[in-house]
């Protein structure tokens, strides 16, 4: 085996190591050495296998694809057409890098068999080389610019899995009906099969363009449709929020009402003292106790719509068996929207509340604490999570919710894993010349 076609031969393989580095990442996985050692004893028992029969190329590229759905399936555990998908964008990118050389080869080859035939063999290793490059900056356009942002469900792949095997099928026509593998020349020395190059290069061209086209429509459908989904929860917890500032409402004007009658009940116990009656004046001292607590909050901010929200969710998370401890003050109404606080408060106690759930009981608590410091409002929220579980509630939309808040009051959010203890910090900014709780102007 003279060195030229070893060349090519090594090229082609090393080839194969970008390509699995970009599927692992287009799956969202990191490709580890263990994979890769696997990939390339799959695709070198492909090829040794390929080696021995006479195939063509829709074979390989069949084997090729199945070697990468196998790992996307049995190692990084994506859904099989999620695994498809990738395995095809995968192998197309090597397939139509190929392809679009295979005219500049054609034209190359007859030029250099009339003038410098030494340098035929070489053409090979060229030509495989810049297939190579094409390959490997295709990968990178395609994970910087063309990446789906979100995950989409499967039945939306099919928009791109169609139209990509459509270009794959002209790519093996082209390539196993016209060009093959060798440069045959015509007694009167012209090239065979005598076809239009220049025409084929843009055909080409026009296909390697298209899977990019592709893959944009495949972007702007991902972020439709994430859009549509941040919508859709945004809508519920607009819902979510102005029931709380309802129930808010509500309860301040019961509050209002039970202090205005509070010295009617009063006359009324004295009466019932004053004639001596203790079993009446203690049953209706009972009454006033339990209406009393009803209109009562667990945690008192300083904010009537954080209290009643707070006063829901801490009665549940109670009676689910999670210990709850609350030290907030928050600043006086016009500092931080009502609806923002909502948002701060209730997706970080649904995060908490979903994390404790993995944990065993008598280990289960929730810390809020929150205080002002300067022209800072500083919110921390901790609670317990089980290292075990992957999903302890410390990510996802309601996360992004609050780091939207935090966003527009030019402020941070940071995210801790300690000790099993989930520490979220919101950290916002307080507008000048706001009063603090103390009577102080920031």
């Amino acid at each position: 085996m003279d060195a030229p076609l070893l060349l090519i031969l090594a090229i082609n393989e090393f080839k194969r190591i970008p390509a699995f580095f970009f599927f692992s990442t287009f799956t969202n996985h990191r490709a580890r050495t263990p994979h890769v050692l696997l990939y390339l004893a799959l695709s070198g028992a492909i090829s040794a296998l390929l080696s021995h029969a006479q195939t063509d190329l829709a074979l390989s590229f069949a084997l090729e694809t199945a070697a990468f759905w196998l790992i996307g399936v049995a190692v990084h555990k994506s859904s099989l057409l999620t695994a498809a998908s990738a395995a095809l964008l995968t192998t197309s990118v090597m397939i139509l890098s190929n392809g679009i050389m295979n005219p500049i080869h054609h034209i190359l080859g007859f030029v250099l068999f009339r003038t410098r035939r030494e340098l035929l063999p070489f053409l090979g290793v060229v030509v495989s080389l810049a297939s190579t490059l094409l390959a490997w900056f295709s990968y990178r356009v395609i994970l910087d610019r063309l990446r789906p942002k979100s995950d989409i469900p499967d039945r939306y792949l099919m928009v791109f899995i169609i139209p990509v095997l459509l270009l794959l099928m002209m790519e093996h026509y082209f390539s196993v009906y016209i060009y093959g593998n060798t440069i045959t020349v015509s007694e009167t020395g012209g090239p065979l099969p005598d076809v239009g190059n220049a025409q084929i290069f843009l055909l080409q061209t026009l296909a390697y363009s298209s899977l990019f086209i592709v893959l944009y429509a495949c972007r702007k459908l991902s972020e439709d449709y994430c859009g549509r989904m941040r919508l859709a929860l945004l809508e519920q917890e607009v819902r979510r929020q102005k029931e709380y500032v309802r129930e808010a409402a509500l309860r301040h004007k019961q509050t209002q009402g039970f202090r205005h009658d509070i010295q009617w009940h009063l006359m009324v116990l004295n009466g019932f003292l004053t004639e001596t009656k203790i079993e009446q004046a203690r049953e209706y001292l009972d009454k006033l106790e339990g209406m009393s607590r009803s209109l009562s909050f667990p945690c008192r901010t300083g904010n009537t719509v954080i209290d009643t929200l707070l006063g829901n969710k801490l009665d549940l998370l109670r009676h689910n068996g999670i210990r709850v401890e609350c030290a907030v003050k928050i600043p006086p109404s016009g500092a931080i929207d009502d609806f923002d606080l909502c948002v701060v408060f209730a997706n970080a106690l649904d995060n908490a509340a979903k994390a404790c759930a993995q944990v065993r009981d008598e280990k289960r608590f929730i810390r809020i604490s929150g205080k002002r410091k300067g022209d800072f409002f500083m919110f921390e929220f901790e609670n317990s999570f089980s290292p075990e579980v992957a999903d302890n509630g410390g990510s996802g939309i309601g996360l992004s919710n609050i780091e939207a808040v935090a966003q527009k009051y030019h402020g941070a959010v940071s995210v801790e894993k300690e000790n099993a203890v989930f520490r979220l910090n919101v950290l916002l900014v307080i507008p000048r010349g706001v009063p603090d709780i103390s009577g102080e102007t920031a």
